[in-house]
């Protein structure tokens, strides 16, 4: 019975793994580009803390991953998931006071915020351009 053998095939593994992750590098650049155009931008600074976070290079994989940080890192998660109604309390005085209020007031019956899904949106609608990348890549190797 003949016997075949595969000569070369980690060269080949390592090219395929190199062209994917050209090729997620440049998606995930094009990511931040979108969510940045989908961000809510009020001073600017959540548009400005959008990044790639980390592209990580396994065996067989090739995975981006885009986050917000920065100044933003603490607020970003409810802009992008919005809010429940909740009270807002006076956290180092005995009442809230802004500009524009009539009087201090004890607490403030917020009703919540809706979602602005910024981050997930942009990957959604750009699937099939990414997945047509990956594609493009894994031909032009092979």
């Amino acid at each position: 019975m003949p016997e075949v053998s595969y000569i070369g095939y980690e060269a080949l593994h390592a090219k395929a793994i190199a062209a994917l992750e050209e090729a997620v590098t440049q998606s995930a650049e094009d990511l931040v580009g979108a969510q940045m155009a989908a961000a809510p931008v009020h001073s600017g600074t959540l548009r400005a803390g959008i990044h790639i976070d980390s592209i990580d290079v396994g065996s067989d994989s090739v995975t981006a991953v885009t986050a917000t940080g920065g100044e933003s890192s603490g607020y970003a998660i409810f802009v992008h998931e919005g809010t429940s109604p909740h009270d807002i309390y006076p956290s180092s005085a005995q009442a809230l006071f802004w500009p524009g209020a009539a009087h201090p007031v004890k607490v403030v019956h917020h009703p919540g915020t809706h979602p602005d899904p910024f981050m997930s949106d942009p990957l959604l609608a750009n699937v099939p351009v990414y997945e047509a990348a990956m594609a493009r890549a894994a031909a032009t190797e092979f």
